[in-house]
Parts: C-alpha cells; structure tokens; sequence
C-alpha cells in the first residue's frame, strides 16, 4: 500500500509540471515571458499546495488571486489539484497510522 501511495504522490508531482506549462502558455501572454513562468510556477505551487520559497510576496498575492479564478473556471485543473490533495492527504493518513 505505501508503495503505490508513494507512487501516487511522485506522479502528483509530474501532474503539477503539466498546469505549470499549461498556464505558462498564458500567463507569458499577459505578464511577458519571465514574469508569466514566475507567477505560472507560484499558481502551480499553490494550486498543488506547495511552498513557494522562492516567489516575491507581490508573487504570491497574484498567484493566490489566480489559483482561485482558475479553480472556478478551468475544470481539468481543478480536478487534477483534487486528486494530488487527495493523494498526499492518503500517503500522510497512511504515514501517521505507523
């Protein structure tokens, strides 16, 4: 069981790559190309509830604002946020019953 757990978890982390280039495509539309791989890749993080140390607060205030217009309107990331929550959620459950 925590064999495929963790597999689950490593293949969320494939999954987040995936919206990241998937908003990139946008987000270098309207922020320029290094700022919209910037804001793409902290909207991936908080989408995938991951820590952005990285990220400027400014960054993270627009990456918040954009998580959450993007979980409304885009079906296909929403539902892959969902299962990569549910996944790391499964593997920590499983983790804590040790």
């Amino acid at each position: 069981m925590q064999k495929t757990l963790r597999q689950m978890v490593s293949d969320t982390d494939v999954i987040q790559m995936a919206v990241g280039v998937k908003l990139s495509l946008s987000l270098q539309k309207e922020y320029g190309k290094d700022r919209g791989l910037t804001i793409a890749a902290a909207v991936s993080n908080k989408l995938f509830a991951k820590v952005s140390p990285m990220h400027s607060k400014e960054d993270l205030e627009l990456a918040e604002r954009l998580a959450a217009d993007i979980l409304k309107t885009d079906n296909e990331v929403r539902y892959a946020a969902l299962m990569s929550c549910r996944a790391r959620l499964l593997y920590e459950a499983e983790q804590n019953n040790e």
